[in-house]
């Protein structure tokens, strides 16, 4: 078996499947998509942050009337109802139909929540509208429907999705099978093809990975101007969705300076992961405090919080405790596969398979791994502890409030797709280099069949995601 054909092949396939899923998810129909269709448009609009309505004193932003009708009109009309369905004759007119001059007014809407997101959390989804709308100028300026401009922010999404991931799977030196297996799994596929940032957080945790690996274990390896802007890359965009990922980047000092080159080298690239640190999470995360704290009066639900959770830091690793044992099936189906608005399951004996299937295929390509060090090891467990209690942290100060109210002892709004770009970092701990103690001929074996097995299973997972949303909402 040509291993590389058979990869190449299956990601084609992930790339058509992909595509497709943008076409047949209804408007609005991913998770958080309502909130990440107003967030990315409004910055590809160049409208960042919040403002105050000078008439009123509100805060929010302002968007054309068509927009706001687009969104109140598909927001949460097929959660939670599973019969549902959406037809060709619905869809097309959101495509076709002229957007008149009135329908353009701009009108404000009110929400501080608006400006809490970091701007380089739409930046693809942005760029993809404002392509859209670029091109519209050239052809027909009534090209920008919201539906059209829905549909190229998934599409720029998902191409960046898919770059992104593509490009860690070539170049990790291990854990390359788990690494597609992940990318294939529904949840993962699903959100690539929405706004949604956790794919671009999943396949740039990918990244990083794939570098860290390679210039850690790889001896002839050097670093090169190409590694320092991959990395930088993976800081700006990790620090600015997900700023509690920040920590992985201190596997990065277990790469030998030696490949560095002169000691220079090694010093740029430090400043250039820390540059990018301060322009993806630094300067939007200060602008957003001050925005905030202008746009809020008096106490909040989210101060009383924290001042409940200070009250209470040594109870919290019990909250999470508790957590696990209540969310624990919610964990697992949405860390596999949960498509739509987080209401669409698949059948349990086949994710108990496919779960299955990726320990198997994560213990054989562990065994594979030659030279991690006690100390590496120690390392990774201690960030992945801080990653953990981050998390869930930053979950119960924002969310938790919200749903459960003040001073609960169970944190609401952690999900299993949070989950995944933890997974390689996880598999880490348990590395041993077990083939090289079996005959090369059964070290052959145990490639080949996982291989044929891997692929097998990443095909069946990525045909399953178009075919579901095709019964779930058009038949």
């Amino acid at each position: 078996m040509d291993e590389k054909k058979v990869l190449n092949t299956l990601l084609i396939l992930l790339f058509i499947c992909g595509t497709m899923i943008i076409f047949l998810t209804p408007p609005l129909s991913a998770p958080d998509e309502d909130r990440h269709f107003l967030n990315a448009y409004a910055c590809s609009k160049g409208d960042f942050y919040i403002e105050k309505n000078p008439e009123t004193g509100e805060w929010g932003k302002y968007y054309p009337a068509y927009i706001l009708y687009f969104h109140k009109t598909f927001k949460g009309k097929f959660q939670g109802k599973l019969d549902e369905k959406i037809s060709f004759s619905e869809v097309y007119p959101l495509s076709w139909q002229r957007v008149g001059e009135p329908a353009r007014e701009s009108e404000f809407l009110v929400g501080e929540l608006w400006g809490v997101n970091n701007p380089w959390s739409f930046f693809f989804p942005a760029i993809g509208m404002k392509l859209w709308r670029l091109m519209g100028n050239l052809i027909d300026q009534n090209l920008d429907t919201a539906y059209n401009l829905l549909l190229a922010g998934r599409f720029l999404n998902f191409l960046a999705f898919f770059c992104i991931s593509t490009l860690a799977i070539k170049i990790t030196p291990f854990l390359k099978k788990t690494m597609i297996f992940l990318v294939s799994m529904p949840m993962t596929l699903f959100l690539s093809a929405s706004l949604s940032y956790d794919a671009i957080v999943i396949s740039v945790t990918f990244l990083l990975l794939a570098e860290v690996l390679s210039l850690i274990f790889v001896e002839e390896k050097k670093v090169k101007k190409i590694d320092m802007v991959i990395i930088g890359f993976c800081a700006l965009f990790l620090t600015a969705i997900k700023p509690v990922y920040a920590p992985f980047f201190l596997l990065c000092f277990f790469i030998p300076q030696c490949k560095f080159g002169a000691k220079r080298n090694y010093i740029i690239s430090i400043v250039i992961v820390m540059l990018a640190g301060i322009l993806g999470f630094g300067i939007p995360s200060l602008i957003n405090s001050l925005l905030s704290s202008a746009s809020q009066g008096g106490e909040s639900i989210f101060d009383a919080q924290k001042i409940y959770f200070l009250n209470h830091i040594f109870e919290f690793p019990q909250y999470i405790i508790n957590s696990f044992k209540e969310f624990h099936s919610f964990y697992i189906t949405s860390f596999f596969g949960n498509l739509g608005a987080l209401d669409t399951n698949y059948p349990v004996p086949f994710i108990v398979l496919c779960l299955l299937c990726l320990f198997i295929i994560s213990f054989t390509e562990i065994s594979e791994i030659e030279g991690a060090t006690w100390k590496l090891k120690a390392a990774n467990i201690i960030i992945l502890i801080f990653v953990l209690l981050a998390t869930y942290g930053y979950i119960y100060l924002t969310w938790t409030p919200i749903v459960l109210g003040v001073g609960t002892d169970v944190i609401s709004g952690v999900q299993g797709r949070y989950f995944i770009p933890l997974y390689c970092f996880a598999i880490l701990l348990f590395a041993f280099n077990g083939q090289k103690k079996l005959p090369q001929v059964v070290n052959e074996q145990i490639k080949k069949y996982t291989c044929v097995f891997n692929y097998t299973i990443c095909f069946f997972m990525i045909i399953s995601v178009p075919i579901i949303l095709l019964i779930r909402y058009w038949i």
